[in-house]
Parts: structure tokens; sequence; C-alpha cells
């Protein structure tokens, strides 16, 4: 699934955590309360990580 603009803006949490991925090395982890965290990397070794607030 692309994480696009429109996609993280509206993506929630429902209560627990979510992750996405876009399949490429970007990732989306949505935390309960609803902070939304954008890390790029492949894991375990993640290169670079931004939160973000929307």
């Amino acid at each position: 699934m692309k994480l696009t603009d429109i996609f993280i803006r509206h993506v929630t949490a429902n209560g627990k955590v979510r992750n996405h991925s876009d399949g490429g090395g970007l990732f989306l982890c949505v935390t309960p309360a609803g902070k939304k965290i954008v890390a790029a990397g492949v894991p375990p070794n993640i290169y670079l990580t931004i939160n973000i607030k929307i």
C-alpha cells in the first residue's frame, strides 16, 4: 500500500498500535494516542525517524 498524503492524514489508531508499510522501506506507525511516526530504512536498522503532527 502506498503511504500517500491522504492516507497518512486519515489513518487512525483505533485504540491500538497500527503499522503500515509501502513495501519500499518507508514505514508509518500510529500510536494509540494518535501520534504518527514515519521511519525510513530496513528493520532493524532504521535510518531516519520523524514524528509528524497533522
